[in-house]
């Protein structure tokens, strides 16, 4: 951390010295990566995990499979936690996205629980999630993404641009501006 002086401040308390504070954070999940191999392999091996549950659950635990990949395939550190780890990464990637697929509907949404309609923001994630494993595992069907895509934005997508969400979203981490949270699925998701 760095200190920066202050310079002429208005609501200065008289008397007294301003001192700002400012910090920047990089990449989370890189940071939380070089952590675990700073660690040891044994902290990264658990992100390694079997996707079960439900559709959220599934999808919640495929995505550290997915990330973890990336991350020690671009830094070529497999060997900090076993190079077999990887074959049973892309092993639980295939596990999770065929399990995934039992919940999308023939429009290429996804629906919460057996009997709803397809959510904005969960299509909008599994979307997102194996845009990113289509790179690791090319078995991921492309059309399938790709019609998720068109029903977020067909269906999904209001004249303004924003997205509305028709499923109760039981998950409070979800509970968020979905409009915004949509917009970036879709950017990073698309790329």
């Amino acid at each position: 951390m760095e200190l920066i002086q202050g310079h002429h401040l208005d609501n200065l308390v008289p008397d007294t010295e301003a001192e700002v504070f400012l910090s920047v954070q990089g990449n989370l999940l890189g940071e939380m990566l070089v952590g675990g191999l700073e660690l040891g392999g044994d902290v990264l091996q658990q992100l390694v995990v079997l996707p079960n549950g439900c559709v959220e659950q599934n999808i919640f635990r495929v995505t550290p499979n997915i990330l973890l990949t990336h991350y020690l395939d671009a830094m070529r550190q497999w060997h900090r936690i076993g190079v077999d780890h990887r074959d049973r990464t892309i092993q639980h990637i295939l596990h999770g996205y065929a399990r995934q697929m039992q919940y999308r509907q023939s429009d290429g949404s996804y629906f919460p629980y057996r009997g709803s309609t397809g959510s904005t923001w969960l299509t909008a994630y599994i979307l997102k999630v194996f845009t990113m494993a289509h790179p690791l595992v090319n078995t991921i069907d492309l059309q399938a993404l790709c019609s998720s895509a068109a029903w977020l934005i067909r269906k999904k997508q209001g004249s303004e641009g924003h997205f509305f969400e028709n499923t109760p979203i039981y998950t409070p981490a979800m509970q968020v501006s979905s409009s915004h949270w949509m917009r970036t699925r879709l950017a990073v998701g698309g790329k």
